[in-house]
């Protein structure tokens, strides 16, 4: 919580009219809380913060008038009872956090923000407003968002978007450098999403009756568990990882991509696992006679996976 003004040192009354321009007593306390020392004026009138601004879980409803301009270290104000990022710093050198709070829009936000963005667990309903630049990661999990549009067109790290009103990908980010994480909305389709994943794609409990539009290419793991799938066909041409596509309609996994591993999972088919990336073919074939044996894959039910399908 805030302190009161009376348990500050005396402020001189040069400093309530700070650079020519007037502050209220609340604003210096405001300040003074978190940054005390460290605020000062910038030519535009904006105050500046020298390393962290740090005023989560405060009881805060907004920023006191202030307009921040350059906050070099971390801004987080997570945790109150924010409605407006108005007056939120430009830019911000390291993460900037608002989670927590009852903002419905990102207007105001920084624009650039030097690790990573979270707006996560708000009431937003379009990233209209979003930083540009994010050299980290950008969370935007439990929201109310529809559409993605106004999102960064690149992102160094991960892009989170699950658990949203999401029925279309259009306007996410182009290239994502590590995971992207769309699970939990209610997506039919995968057109209009990235088209370069560094790392894992999660699709999850959506209603997906396509993969059509997914990245051609997946370096970590992909998951497309949960859906209406009949098919894998339209989805990645490579995973580097696992392929989840349990609790699905699916009849097949021959047209599915190559990959390293895969479990499938559903009242067909208890879970199975083979690394087919380390074994020869023969060693592959054995392996699905045994569990077949086992009666862990139902060959009668389940249509086996094409030993052409998979890189040996």
């Amino acid at each position: 919580m805030l302190k009161k003004f009376s348990e500050f040192d005396p402020i001189p009354l040069k400093e309530q009219l700070f650079s020519g321009r007037s502050f209220k007593k609340e604003q210096i306390d405001f300040l003074n809380t978190f940054a005390k020392k460290r605020w000062s004026l910038n030519s535009q009138g904006l105050v500046n913060i020298k390393g962290d601004f740090l005023c989560s879980n405060s009881g805060l409803d907004n920023f006191f008038g202030i307009e921040f301009g350059e906050v070099t270290g971390c801004f987080s104000c997570s945790r109150n009872n924010i409605t407006s990022l108005e007056g939120a710093p430009i830019k911000v050198g390291d993460y900037f956090s608002c989670s927590k709070n009852n903002i419905t829009s990102l207007k105001g936000a920084p624009q650039y923000v030097g690790s990573y963005f979270d707006c996560s667990d708000n009431e937003i309903t379009s990233l209209e407003g979003s930083p540009q630049i994010v050299e980290g990661f950008f969370e935007c999990s439990h929201n109310r968002l529809t559409s993605l549009k106004g999102a960064p067109k690149k992102i160094k790290g991960s892009f989170k978007c699950y658990h949203n009103l999401l029925t279309t990908l259009e306007g996410s980010p182009i290239t994502v450098g590590k995971d992207f994480n769309c699970s939990q909305n209610n997506l039919t389709t995968l057109e209009g999403g990235p088209k370069e994943v560094g790392g894992d794609f999660e699709c999850s409990k959506n209603i997906l009756t396509s993969l059509k539009g997914s990245p051609k290419n997946i370096y970590g793991t992909f998951s497309c568990d949960y859906n209406l799938l009949t098919t894998l066909k339209g989805g990645p041409k490579s995973v580097g990882k696992y392929l989840y596509c349990s609790n699905n309609n699916l009849i097949t996994l021959g047209d599915g991509p190559r990959c390293r591993s895969f479990v499938h999972t559903d009242n067909l088919m208890p879970i199975y696992v083979l690394d087919a990336s380390e074994v020869s073919k023969k060693e592959y074939s054995n392996a699905l006679q045994k569990a077949i044996q086992n009666e862990e894959i139902d060959i009668e039910k389940f249509e086996l996976i094409d030993l052409e399908w998979i890189d040996v």
